[in-house]
């Protein structure tokens, strides 16, 4: 088996990846946070010429970019979570912002190393995203999110097969089709059809999370079932377009963590 140069970890309202080098073009999947080693710094570039090189940065969701470095983790956040929405509030103007009061979550060569192999415990992940979660209240504006798009996101748990069905969404909430996508948008900062694809890559690496290393085709193949996605091919070529050059789940040496547990 070869050594594991990448993880990705899962929380109830988050995922954490961790690797080296930097990333390909991809659209960003979530609002996120994010760092490089301590000592070393990241420069990312937004379609449209804009570039950041600092060792923290925010990302806005929905945002095509690539990125430059000796290592990065990546904190992405629920769309509809309340960090969520403070990053995504945060990004309405730059796509790219420079977090200095970040410097002090830079994970230290140990801690990244740790990240990268998965060896980091499901406890001490948790630990380091509730640090970062506090730092963004205390320096960003909160943001709010109508309980009725709240309902609609819970609606969308599970639901993923087939498309989006915006009309029985609304009767739910009694709000118009128009109004909900609307008012969705406004709130969050993305779509209703971009936030179903942030649950249905969360699910996807959920279920992977549980396979073995010598888990069978067909295995591999309900994973993707279970999260939406018409076939295998379908959910590579979403994890292609939102996670770059990580896109191979199953094919690189990639550890998945599920956090939800502890």
């Amino acid at each position: 088996m070869s050594a594991i140069e990448q993880s990705v970890y899962i929380g109830r309202d988050w995922i954490v990846y961790a690797g080296p080098g930097g990333f390909e073009r991809s659209e960003m999947l979530a609002p996120c946070l994010i760092l490089g080693p301590a000592g070393a710094s990241l420069r990312i570039t937004a379609d449209g010429g804009q570039a950041v090189a600092a060792p923290a940065l925010l990302h806005a969701a929905s945002v095509w970019s690539a990125a430059e470095g000796n290592g990065l983790v990546i904190l992405y956040f629920d769309p509809v979570s309340p960090a969520g929405v403070m990053v995504q509030g945060a990004l309405r103007q730059a796509r790219l912002l420079a977090w200095e009061a970040a410097a002090a979550l830079l994970p230290d060569r140990g801690l990244f190393d740790a990240l990268c192999v998965g060896r980091a415990t499901p406890g001490s992940v948790q630990q380091w995203v509730a640090q970062c979660v506090a730092v963004l209240a205390s320096t960003l504006a909160p943001g709010e999110v109508d309980a009725r798009m709240i309902e609609i996101a819970r609606r969308l748990d599970g639901e993923f097969a087939g498309r989006l069905d915006l009309a029985a969404l609304s009767r739910a909430v009694n709000l118009s089709p128009d109004h909900v996508r609307q008012r969705f948008k406004k709130q969050v900062g993305i779509t209703l059809s971009r936030y179903k694809a942030w649950r249905q890559v969360v699910a996807m690496l959920a279920s992977a999370s549980q396979l073995s290393d010598d888990s069978r085709p067909e295995q591999r193949r309900q994973a993707a079932l279970q999260a939406g996605f018409y076939d295998e091919p379908h959910g590579y070529k979403m994890l292609r377009r939102y996670f770059g050059r990580y896109r191979a789940l199953f094919s690189r040496p990639l550890q998945i963590v599920s956090c939800t547990d502890h």
